[in-house]
């Protein structure tokens, strides 16, 4: 069986790519890939905000790597602003869960 580009197995070996890059220090490959898989989650209205959350912490650790501050920065309370709507339960899922 084929798996979409879409499908959350695809997803997440495109996500361990990522890392790998990360790992490796191959900030500019890396880069495009978790904005790519960021873009995807806004996009789809993913459940997992926890992995989206991630995915902007990753990004925001490339940006500082990289010396590009400010946009570390953004990312980074981006991700902070987004792990206190999770935490505080004012996403969508945990009210629906309710």
């Amino acid at each position: 069986a084929a798996f979409g580009e879409n499908h959350d197995l695809t997803l997440s070996a495109i996500s361990s790519l990522a890392q790998l890059c990360y790992l490796r220090a191959e900030y500019e490959k890396a880069e495009p890939v978790y904005i790519r898989l960021i873009k995807h989650y806004q996009d789809n209205k993913r459940d997992s905000l926890l992995v989206y959350v991630s995915l902007l912490d990753k990004l925001a650790e490339i940006y500082s790597a990289m010396g590009q501050y400010e946009k570390a920065e953004d990312f980074f309370i981006q991700a902070l602003q987004k792990n206190k709507q999770y935490r505080q339960g004012t996403h969508g899922r945990y009210l629906r869960e309710k």
